[in-house]
């Protein structure tokens, strides 16, 4: 203790002890963070990192000819998440579209035809597929072709593709839809059922169930022309809200460009794609190959294209699915598709 009147120097304060690993570690990163600037370029900086997007996309599980929806995620890059919301029917689908639960959907183009003449305000950006249908007869029916078909019970989806094609097929074999051949409404999923049953006859279906239907010997494909019809270039779309489209037309163009990646990629990858989609479907790679075969992917909308669906409105009407006519130019908002094309090189 000093003595009074004595001056009490202070303590001097300890040097820290230095620490040479947490140096090096420092040196180290400040290095990298240098390197990462100079590299990225003038006027680089934290502004220029991705934005973590997440993008929900509607797609019907384990069918083939929108296995491009399931692809997504292998072509997005690192700050993009994909959601993949699956969903039962079309109509579903555009539901959650407009609700703004999902950013784009997979969808039917009767479904997009039918919502646009109800005025919703939805836009068609891209092809996904055409094909990806069967007309199958059950074995032991007696039914060879379409033209068999007189007092048979015909399970169908209402308003799709197939139903409109199928439809086309009875004209030109002289038959009715309603009057010779009775037509039951059942979705898709419960076709193979119905026809094992024999509660139907024939399953105007999609795929994967017509080639299940096959591999299982439960019947035949009684219509090979079914895609030589007047809408049978036309079937699977990518639809957006227009509402998407005026707030964020990079996020839609994102989106494109994303489809038409996976859409290449699925076509180079088959062999990946059919293991992948039979493990979905907990089917045999054979039976999704068979399936992978009767579906034609692409996301190219042309004037053959817009012509089909012309015919397809036409159609519509006269089966009184529609009570007005809707102009193509309003199905479509094909600004982006250039683009799209151009990012992937696909078809």
């Amino acid at each position: 203790m000093a003595g009074p009147g004595r001056h009490q120097e202070p303590p001097m304060p300890r040097r820290p002890k230095l620490d040479r690993r947490a140096l090096s570690t420092f040196i180290y990163q400040a290095a990298a963070v240098a390197l990462a600037l100079l590299l990225a370029g003038p006027g680089a900086n934290a502004e220029s990192a991705p934005t973590p997007t997440t993008l929900r996309i509607s797609t019907f599980k384990g069918q083939p000819h929108m296995a491009s929806s399931y692809m997504l995620a292998k072509v997005a890059p690192p700050n993009v998440k994909i959601e993949i919301v699956e969903v039962a029917t079309s109509s579903e689908a555009m539901d959650a579209l407009l609700t703004g639960n999902i950013d784009a959907a997979y969808l039917g183009l009767v479904t997009s035809v039918l919502a646009v003449a109800q005025g919703r305000p939805v836009a068609v950006i891209a092809g996904v597929s055409s094909k990806g249908a069967r007309i199958v007869a059950r074995k032991g029916s007696g039914i060879a072709s379409v033209k068999d078909l007189k007092g048979k019970t015909v399970a169908v989806s209402k308003a799709g593709q197939t139903d409109i094609m199928f439809r086309e097929l009875l004209d030109k074999a002289g038959l009715v839809a309603g009057k010779d051949v009775d037509f039951l409404l059942l979705p898709t999923n419960a076709h193979l059922e119905a026809l094992a049953s024999g509660r139907i006859d024939v399953a105007a279906t999609t795929e994967p169930h017509g080639s299940i239907m096959l591999s299982m010997g439960l019947g035949t494909d009684i219509a090979p022309d079914l895609y030589d019809t007047s809408t049978g270039q036309v079937g699977i779309v990518l639809a957006v809200a227009r509402s998407l489209i005026d707030k964020d037309p990079a996020k839609v163009q994102l989106i494109a460009d994303l489809h038409a990646r996976a859409t290449a990629w699925v076509d180079s990858h088959p062999d990946e794609v059919a293991a992948e989609l039979a493990k979905m479907l907990r089917q045999k790679e054979d039976v999704v190959r068979l399936a992978m075969q009767n579906s034609a992917l692409s996301i190219v909308i042309d004037d053959a294209f817009r012509q089909q669906t012309a015919t397809l409105i036409d159609q519509l009407i006269k089966i009184k699915y529609l009570d007005r006519t809707v102009e193509v130019d309003k199905v479509f908002d094909l600004r982006f598709l250039d683009k799209a094309r151009a990012a992937a090189g696909a078809k």
